[in-house]
């Protein structure tokens, strides 16, 4: 049975993405390769920055922070020009390459960003290299910071390629790609832009109004059970988590201290959502007579919603009060002594049974 609560006090706030960016400046104003033969393929020379990324340059996602669902990473370029000069009959293409790897994941490799191809002389306006890496994606989890783990390594590259496709016959023609900065006033640069989606965690609670992660069961005094015999008793569990946050899934139980009684079997159930809540039926055996104290861990966690190592994990600590009872019911097994004593009885009785015959 489904419980929907009124969450009070509760913030009903959409995560919104986190997004780093970083820029880098072209160290010079001016860069130029020449393809001069059809036969060797392309030719590059790299462009360089005033700065590079490097392993602090983005931060891998916190995963107190959430359920992180997807990254999304682009680069973009500002006040660039991109053109090319060709000699006689010279045909080709002109163009600027981008590789860039965050993690240890290559994110672009070699990708061109901007190209030009004769007859057109020149290109400033760039194109923005995007990728976006869903959940299932094994990449993702590289994106994830982990206890004890260092991150993968994390780097940039930019290159200017020029790739001369066809010369006049018999001709010495080349290709001369050139990469300058649009304005004097201002160096091009490339921009790095990280962004993380995600959802909050799932807020496991006993109780609708507040969080409550300890609870006993029956909430007072102690429940009378005999010998042996299977109880079950009825227990809410409610995700206080954030408006649009992971659901919650109940996965199992343990037991954690105290003894005398067993739990065999606990109601699981998937994916409650936030604001909800659900009535769960939990099984016991009463294994031992007297009074007991049993402490379970319910053993729950996020949905499984975006990538495995971002969900968080949450513990509920249920305490049972029981008085286990023997009332004599049923056909007991005779002690030893008292089975000796019937055989006597038995015999004696047979003795005088001849005597009389």
């Amino acid at each position: 049975m489904a419980l929907v609560l009124s969450m009070i006090g509760m913030s009903a706030v959409q995560a919104a993405p986190m997004i780093s960016e970083r820029t880098y400046d072209i160290a010079e104003r001016s860069y130029a390769v020449t393809d001069s033969s059809v036969m060797d393929g392309a030719v590059s020379t790299a462009i360089t920055t005033s700065g590079s990324i490097g392993p602090n340059s983005f931060q891998q996602f916190d995963a107190s922070t959430g359920v992180l669902t997807s990254i999304t990473a682009s680069v973009s370029a500002s006040n660039l020009l991109l053109s090319q000069q060709v000699t006689g009959g010279a045909t080709g293409t002109s163009a600027v390459r981008v590789s860039w790897t965050s993690f240890g994941e290559s994110l672009f490799d070699r990708q061109v960003i901007g190209s030009v191809s004769t007859p057109t002389p020149s290109l400033s306006n760039f194109d923005t290299l995007s990728r976006t890496i869903a959940s299932g994606d094994a990449a993702g989890d590289a994106f994830v910071a982990k206890a004890g783990q260092t991150p993968g390594n994390s780097a940039a590259s930019y290159g200017l390629v020029a790739d001369l496709s066809s010369t006049a016959p018999g001709s010495a023609d080349s290709l001369t790609s050139f990469l300058n900065s649009q304005t004097a006033d201002a160096a091009g640069s490339f921009t790095h832009t990280l962004a993380y989606s995600y959802v909050p965690h799932a807020i496991a609670s006993f109780e609708g109004g507040q969080t409550t992660t300890t609870w006993r069961l029956p909430v007072s005094g102690n429940i009378e059970v005999e010998l042996g015999d299977l109880f079950t008793l009825d227990l809410n569990i409610f995700n206080l988590g954030l408006l649009g946050g992971a659901g919650l899934d109940l996965d199992g139980f343990k037991p954690k201290s105290g003894s005398g009684l067993s739990m065999t079997d606990l109601e699981l159930f998937e994916g409650l959502a936030q604001g909800t809540g659900r009535n769960v039926k939990a099984s016991f055996r009463a294994d031992e007579l007297g009074s007991h104290e049993m402490l379970f861990s319910l053993l729950l966690s996020d949905e499984d919603v975006g990538f495995a190592s971002s969900r968080g994990s949450y513990e509920l600590e249920l305490t049972v009060f029981a008085n286990v009872v023997d009332n004599g019911n049923g056909n007991p097994v005779p002690e030893p002594g008292v089975l000796a004593l019937l055989g006597i009885g038995l015999f004696g009785l047979a003795v005088r049974g001849r005597a009389a015959r």
